[in-house]
C-alpha cells in the first residue's frame, strides 16, 4: 500500500478522484499504482463568432455549429467594446482578489445540497486559483447585500486551435443558482470577446 493510499484510509476516506493530463494519464493508469479510468469529461462549446469554429469541427454539423454562433454574435452585437461588471437585479459582480470568509459561508450552502464533491471552501480556492504559480486565472463573484451568491474561474487557453477562454469552475447558491450562473457565465463571455477570445468552454464537471 503507497502512502497516499495509507493516509487516505487513515482520514476516511474510500476512493479519490484524479484528473490527470495526456502524460500523467499514461503514468497514473500502469498496474502498480492502482488507478482505474472511469470517465472522460465533457466539453460545452459556446463559439462567439462565425470566425470561431474551426474546418475540422464545423465538419460536424457545419449549419447548426454556424448557425449558433452567428446567433450569439447578433445577440451580443450591442454589448459595449470593452468588459465591464455589470450590475443586475441579483446583485453585481465584482474580481475576486482573494477567497475569505464569505466564500466559506456560500460552500456550506452549497454542499448541503450534494453528496460527493470537491471541497470548495475558501482555503482551497485561493490555494488553487490564487496561489497557482503556472496560470493566472480571471476570478469573478457576484454578490448580493454583501453577501456573495457564486463565483466563476476562468482562464485563456488555445483549444482545437482557437483563441478560448475556458471555464475551470462555476458554483452558485443553491437558491438562485440558475440566475447566478447565467450571469455569471455572460460576465466571462463579455470578457473573453474584449480579449478576441473566439469561444467560450466550460466542463459540465465544473
Amino acid at each position: 500500500m503507497s502512502i497516499w493510499q495509507q493516509l487516505a484510509r487513515d482520514l476516511g476516506f474510500a476512493f479519490g478522484i484524479g484528473f490527470p493530463n495526456a502524460s500523467a494519464h499514461k503514468v497514473v493508469t500502469r498496474s502498480k499504482l492502482g488507478w482505474r479510468e472511469a470517465f472522460w469529461p465533457a466539453l460545452m462549446v459556446r463559439p462567439l463568432s462565425r470566425a470561431a469554429v474551426p474546418d475540422f469541427l464545423a465538419r460536424w454539423d457545419p449549419a447548426r455549429v454556424l448557425g449558433y454562433g452567428s446567433g450569439v454574435m447578433a445577440k451580443l452585437a450591442d454589448a459595449r467594446a470593452g468588459w465591464s461588471l455589470r450590475r443586475g437585479l441579483l446583485g453585481e459582480a465584482f474580481l475576486i482578489d482573494r477567497f475569505e470568509s464569505r466564500f466559506d459561508h456560500l460552500w456550506r450552502r452549497a454542499r448541503a445540497g450534494s453528496r460527493s464533491g470537491i471541497r470548495r471552501d475558501a482555503a482551497y480556492l485561493n490555494w488553487r486559483f490564487v496561489r497557482q504559480p503556472t496560470y493566472s486565472y480571471l476570478r469573478i463573484g457576484w454578490e448580493s447585500r454583501g453577501e456573495v451568491l457564486g463565483y466563476a474561474i476562468a482562464n485563456p487557453r488555445e483549444v482545437l486551435g482557437v483563441p478560448s477562454m475556458l471555464v475551470i469552475d462555476l458554483l452558485a447558491a443553491p437558491e438562485a443558482a440558475s440566475h447566478v450562473a447565467a450571469a455569471l457565465l455572460e460576465e466571462v463571455v463579455h470578457w473573453a470577446k474584449a480579449r478576441s477570445n473566439h469561444l467560450s468552454i466550460r466542463s459540465p464537471l465544473s
